[in-house]
């Protein structure tokens, strides 16, 4: 019995420090963006053993907190459904765009689903959507457009994009 309660007592150390760590922010204000997600990608790699494939341009290194903050986010929900949700192995996070418009797309390989209209009067205020009316309501602060694409069987894609001003 006391080897059952000692792996019980390590399986959940292991998940809280998983958990303090995803919610831990990192230094927002000083990091740049790209540094920032990298650092998310490599403690969500060490954790789920997925694999995160990222590619980003230089144009997406200077940007103002809000956007930093929202994209950081977005990608660690949309991450943690991939794992949680798609039964996806491998995501590919991409950041680009041009001197005006930031945009983030994260595509995963998943089983995928038929997603609950986000937008319009019909948009889904179902509890098992917060995650993804979270995303949606982030990108509308910051003046941005929220598109998420999933059919059964054909994996999940999230594009985000938003105005650069400071």
């Amino acid at each position: 019995i006391c080897q059952r309660v000692a792996r019980l007592l390590e399986a959940s150390l292991t998940e809280i420090r998983q958990f303090m760590g995803t919610f831990r922010p990192p230094d927002f204000a000083r990091q740049n963006l790209i540094d920032m997600l990298q650092g998310l990608f490599l403690h969500y790699e060490m954790t789920t053993g997925c694999v995160v494939k990222f590619e980003a341009s230089a144009t997406a290194v200077a940007v103002p907190l809000p956007i930093k903050i929202t994209l950081y986010r977005i990608c660690q929900e949309a991450l943690s459904n991939a794992y949680r949700h798609a039964q996806s192995r491998q995501q590919t996070v991409t950041l680009g765009g041009t001197a005006d418009t930031l945009v983030l797309t994260v595509t995963d390989d998943g089983i995928g689903f038929q997603p609950p209209p986000l937008h319009g009067p019909q948009a889904t205020e179902q509890e098992e959507h917060i995650g993804l009316r979270g995303m949606r309501d982030r990108v509308d602060l910051i003046g941005g457009t929220f598109h998420l694409q999933s059919h059964p069987g054909r994996g999940t894609r999230i594009e985000v994009r938003v105005p650069i001003d400071d």
